[in-house]
């Protein structure tokens, strides 16, 4: 039986926004089926503390596709993403 993405949208966004928990930290994110990567908005700090396994893996990078500009950010990997993996798996 194949797994099945499920997540809880915020209802008064007007994007697929969905919320869900990591330990204490409520986190918000836009669902882009577009996008090539998971990207983190709200600082290397909360990172840390909601995924304490991350690894800077780049620092100072110029990544593109916000509106047409290029920003300047640092890249991270996280080991395990629980709606990003190459397969779905069941939320934890």
């Amino acid at each position: 039986m194949n797994p099945i993405l499920s997540l809880k949208l915020v209802n008064t966004a007007t994007r697929p926004i969905y919320v869900y928990q990591i330990g204490r930290i409520e986190v918000k994110a836009l669902f882009d089926t577009g996008a090539a990567a998971p990207v983190w908005c709200t600082g290397e700090k909360m990172l840390k503390e909601a995924y304490p396994d991350v690894e800077k893996i780049a620092k100072q990078c110029m990544i593109g596709g916000f509106g047409g500009l290029l920003k300047k950010c640092d890249i991270f990997r996280i080991p395990k993403y629980p709606y990003f993996d190459p397969i779905f798996t069941q939320p934890p």
